[in-house]
């Protein structure tokens, strides 16, 4: 694990609007502070990302609330059975710049188990972007060199920890009405309705 003050430099660098590469749970993501719209539109242009498809956030430990993020009843019944883990879950939320929502008004939140993610929102200490380390439409990452070819020298850092096991990456549950809906099937299997 990256000692305390790499991590400190991080998110020195991600508050100063650095774009990085990093591991997850299932494949290596590209992260930013969400609330920096330059950073936002960087990723978008680095991945060739549509502007219209929101992007995912990581959430730190706490209430999202006080974020402007806002866990549904059914949000909340499916966070506690699934997190943390690769089940994404799309919520209201506000305060935001439409570049991250796309101007809907909702985010996809998650929380992820993987030791580098948990120890560097402790640094960061806020919801964190987590898009795909890839160009659009091409194969999901799963090391930290694959990130370099895709990228090179245009993040500010990667982060390398090794071969990622994803292989579809996460589940995507849209939480926005009464009932939940499998927006997209991924590494893990949610039942619903249960």
């Amino acid at each position: 694990m990256l000692p305390p003050a790499t991590l400190r430099e991080l998110a020195d660098v991600t508050a100063r609007g650095g774009v990085i590469g990093y591991p997850t749970e299932t494949f290596y993501g590209l992260g930013c502070d969400p609330w920096n719209a330059e950073a936002v539109r960087r990723i978008f242009a680095l991945k060739g990302r549509p502007e219209t498809k929101p992007l995912p956030l990581l959430l730190p430990p706490g209430d999202p609330a006080e974020f402007g993020i806002h866990l549904t009843p059914v949000a909340v019944r499916l966070a506690e059975r699934y997190w943390p883990g690769a089940v994404t879950l799309i919520v209201p939320a506000e305060g935001f710049p439409p570049e991250t929502t796309a101007g809907t008004n909702t985010v996809a939140v998650r929380r992820s188990p993987h030791p580098f993610i948990q120890h560097f929102l402790l640094q960061w200490k806020k919801p964190f972007v987590t898009t795909s380390a890839n160009l659009s439409g091409e194969p999901s990452t799963r090391t930290g060199p694959a990130v370099f070819r895709a990228f090179g020298n245009r993040l500010a850092c990667i982060v390398d920890g090794g071969e990622l096991p994803g292989v579809r990456g996460s589940t995507i549950i849209d939480c926005t009405g009464d009932r939940p809906v499998v927006v997209r099937e991924g590494d893990v299997t949610v039942v619903v309705n249960g």
